[in-house]
């Protein structure tokens, strides 16, 4: 993700909000992006309890990976299936 604003000349100042839903990998893209995350004050994403997707990050690996980025999730909803959102608030 920090790729795609330096090639695209996008300003992260510009922006303070993320809004994730990639069926798994929202901890990958995160971790792709964080040159920038010192940035950005909102992330919304979905999240997993379960192994809904193959080999897909847990919400306890996003809530520690943020943790280190000053995030802490404030909202979630999880479904019956062990999917759901998740709303994280810099401190």
């Amino acid at each position: 993700m920090d790729d795609i604003f330096t090639e695209n000349k996008l300003d992260i100042e510009k922006y303070d909000f993320i809004n994730l839903d990639l069926q798994g990998v929202e901890l990958h893209a995160l971790k792709g992006f964080k040159n920038n995350l010192d940035k950005i004050k909102y992330i919304y994403t979905e999240v997993n309890t379960g192994e809904v997707y193959k080999q897909c990050s847990k919400m306890d690996e996003l809530d520690s990976f943020l943790k280190g980025y000053g995030f802490e999730r404030v909202e979630t909803d999880i479904t019956r299936a062990e999917w759901g959102d998740a709303f994280y608030i810099k401190r």
